[in-house]
Parts: C-alpha cells; structure tokens; sequence
C-alpha cells in the first residue's frame, strides 16, 4: 500500500449520466478533514462520459473504462479491484456524498477495529412521487460498533453510499454478487455478519429521488428478492439465532402496518400495531436504530389518543412545521 496516498478511494460506477456524474465527483473532491480520491467506472457509456474523465486533471480523479457495460455490481467489483487504500465507499453516480461524511466515516473505522464497514445515514433530495415523501432515517444518536443483522432483517439495510469499507476485508469475503440485479446491498450487509457495523449518527448521504410512480408488480417482484436474500441468511444461522431472526421477519408486516397507520394519523391502529410488533420480537427494542423510534411513536401515539382534538392539532401542525422546515414543504 501506498503510504502517500489519501486512506480513501470513492468508487463511482455510471452508465450514460454524466451530469449527474459531475456533482456526484463534485461532492467528492469537496470533502474536507481527511484525503480522498474518487475512481470512476464508465460502464460502456456513450455520452460523452469517457471525453469529460479523459479531460479531468485533478490528479485524485482516476477512471476505467468497462466495454461492453457490465452493469453496476461488476463495475462496483471492478474499481474495488483497483482501489489502493485501506477505505473505500460505492456511491451511485446520482447521489451525493454529505459534507464531512468520509471524515466522520473514517473516524469511526479507526476507533472501531472490529467493524469492517461504517454506516450513517441518508436524507433524500429530488423529485418525490405520489406516494413519497422527504425521508431522513434515525440511525441513534451516538456512535455505537455493534451486529446489526437483526435492524437489517427488519429492514433496515445499508445503502452504497452511507457506508465506509475496509477494502481488504471486502475483497476477502468475494466483493459484491454480480448475479444479483437487485438486493444486492441488502445481501452483501447480512454477508459480514457475525460481524458488527460502526453507526455513525450523521447524515453521510444525499439520495436523489426521480419522482417514480409505483410499479406493483416490480414492487412485489423486488420484496420476493429481498425475501428470498432473508430466508437464504436465516438457513446459515446456528439455532437461538435462527429462532430470533425469524420473530423480526414474521413481524415485518406488523410493523409496515403500523407504520403506514402512524403516517396516516390512524394513532389506535398505529399503537395497536407497534405493541403488537414489539410483542413479537422484543429483542429489537435493545436496537440504537429502532428502539428509540418504536418508543417515540408509542409515546406520541397515547398522547394523541387521549389529548383533546384542538391539542392534537397543534402538536401536528407543529410537526409538520418543522418537518417542512427541515425536509421540503413536501413533507408537511
């Protein structure tokens, strides 16, 4: 390893985007508090993509060219192949990286020796569909190292760009699947266990949103990849692992009921449910991620239940103040 180069490489694989591509290298090169180079993997675009790399002098700008495409998890495997640092993160060349997000990243490895991956989180950005909204998941609000299998199988899962790798270690466990088209992220996070994450409690992530309406038959094609990537963890699981991995799936629905009843203002139906799924798998009230979260909805939840009707007004059209405040007038 080269000791004069940055401990940071971000691998940006892109098809045909090379707008997007520009602020994506953008928010790279902008990072500040520790050094970085970005790799791009042109996956066979024809847009000029290859004339604007061949172009860049910025020496911590690096490219391959992948001709024919070979779609993004082989670009993905084929910059990790190449990357010389001991860090490396996959951001998708329409999102964009946070300010100080490879910093916080970084800090966190190096504090936590065991963890071969670091993880934030997101807050989306763009264009929201019909049934979207700004979101800005809760990931605690301390930087914990702990196994993170049970949040995933609940549904919480690491997104390309909210997490820090060390690039020996992801080389050793066989990099991304490449005959996965999707759900990918979700099996390569469950692959490292048992070992833990490290959460950092920052927003490392911009995800763009494209405003897409719904496909049901997509939707549902894609919740049968995810759940078959579940099933295939559990059946590698010893027993007592395998028993407590199976209450979080089976509460799964529980829980997207009652979230669905929260966001609608159906508080009874939104308490019902969280106690509900809380009884089917009490181990994820001990989570940093959810735990925190089924308990503000809880308290929220009876609150509403019994506050007279001008009180729960207030409160919501408060939230939603502050929300829009934070998040987009969408999210009011």
């Amino acid at each position: 390893m080269d000791p004069d180069r940055p401990p940071v490489t971000v691998v940006i694989p892109t098809h045909d985007r090379c707008d997007l591509l520009v602020e994506a290298v953008s928010s790279v090169l902008g990072q500040t508090g520790i050094g970085c180079e970005v790799l791009v993997v042109d996956d066979g675009s024809s847009d000029g993509t290859d004339a604007w790399l061949q172009g860049q002098t910025d020496p911590r700008v690096r490219h391959l060219r992948l001709e024919p495409a070979q779609e993004r998890t082989a670009a993905r495997n084929a910059g990790l192949a190449r990357v010389q640092t001991p860090y490396v993160l996959f951001l998708d060349d329409d999102d964009l990286l946070a300010p100080r997000a490879l910093e916080r990243l970084a800090r966190a490895l190096d504090r936590h020796r065991r963890a071969p991956v670091a993880a934030g989180t997101y807050a989306t950005f763009g264009v929201y569909g019909p049934s979207e909204l700004p979101r800005e998941p809760t990931i605690g609000r301390l930087s914990v190292c702990r196994r993170m299998w049970r949040e995933i199988l609940w549904g919480w899962y690491l997104l390309p760009g909210t997490g820090l790798w060390r690039a020996d270690y992801l080389r050793g466990i066989g990099g991304w699947d490449e005959s996965r088209t999707f759900a990918e992220d979700l099996e390569l996070s469950l692959r490292i266990h048992p070992r833990p994450m490290a959460l950092v409690p920052h927003v490392v992530l911009r995800y763009r949103q494209w405003g897409r309406t719904p496909d049901p038959e997509v939707e549902a094609e894609h919740e049968q990849m995810n759940a078959e990537v579940r099933t295939q963890f559990l059946s590698r699981l010893p027993p007592a692992e395998r028993r407590l991995g199976q209450q979080v799936i089976d509460a799964r629905p529980v829980f997207q009921r009652a979230l669905a009843a929260y966001g609608a203002g159906d508080y009874r139906a939104a308490r019902a449910g969280l106690l509900q799924g809380v009884r089917a798998a009490p181990s994820l009230l001990t989570s940093p991620v959810l735990g925190p979260m089924f308990v503000e909805m809880l308290g929220k939840s009876t609150v509403a239940l019994v506050a007279p009707v001008s009180v729960r007004r207030r409160v919501r059209d408060a939230r939603h103040a502050r929300r829009a405040e934070r998040l987009g007038p969408k999210a009011a």
